[in-house]
């Protein structure tokens, strides 16, 4: 990953974090007739220098038979990210050089992938997923609330996978490179609702 200096994230525990919050990834692996890519939900397991990512995509999807395994596999997790205007740097009143940027949250996982076919690693993998999203809720649907022919047939639509981390890259553009009166400014222009305003104010990137 290329990132400039005043964007990039080397800390592997708010890597991990970060892909955990956001919750689901893109899935990138090579195949004889080139890249393959699916977005996918994931859990992540593991210590966060070395974590494992997994979860689930269609079993008729190609991907899955497709792979090489015996080549790196990447996962991408893009997070809060927005449009910055350059009308919203107070410097513009007295300095016309400003131009529009993108800013973002973005982590890629590099590492090797397993498919996983097999009907109980499928139903372990769907089961820990609905239970850490369903968990918040005052009654969480369960695996187990529909009827077991139902889910067999679901689970044989599937194939898991499992992501063994051994490198996290980041990027969290956030306008720390613009002096703090103009990411104040973008902040105000954002509203404290938006994400990547939060991001900036809990950064201290104003």
């Amino acid at each position: 990953m290329y990132a400039q200096r005043h964007f990039r994230e080397t800390d592997s525990e708010i890597l991990a974090a970060t892909i955990r919050s956001i919750g689901a990834i893109s899935l990138v692996t090579s195949a004889p007739g080139g890249l393959m890519s699916t977005f996918a939900p994931v859990l992540v397991e593991g210590d966060a220098e070395h974590p494992v990512l997994v979860g689930h995509i269609a079993k008729a999807n190609p991907q899955w038979r497709d792979t090489d395994s015996s080549c790196p596999a990447m996962a991408i997790a893009i997070g809060a990210n927005g449009y910055i205007s350059p009308n919203w740097y107070p410097s513009k009143r007295w300095d016309p050089k400003v131009v529009p940027t993108w800013n973002h949250v973005h982590v890629q996982a590099h590492g090797r992938i397993e498919f996983l076919p097999d009907r109980d690693d499928c139903r372990q993998i769907v089961t820990a997923l609905t239970e850490l999203h369903e968990a918040h809720r005052p009654e969480p649907w369960s695996i187990d609330d529909a009827p077991d022919d139902f889910v067999d047939s679901k689970l044989a639509a599937i194939v898991g996978f499992r992501l063994r981390v051994d490198r996290l890259e980041g990027m969290f553009k956030m306008s720390q490179n613009l002096s703090a009166e103009n990411r104040g400014g973008v902040v105000d222009a954002l509203g404290t609702a938006n994400e990547v305003a939060r991001i900036m104010s809990e950064s201290r990137a104003v």
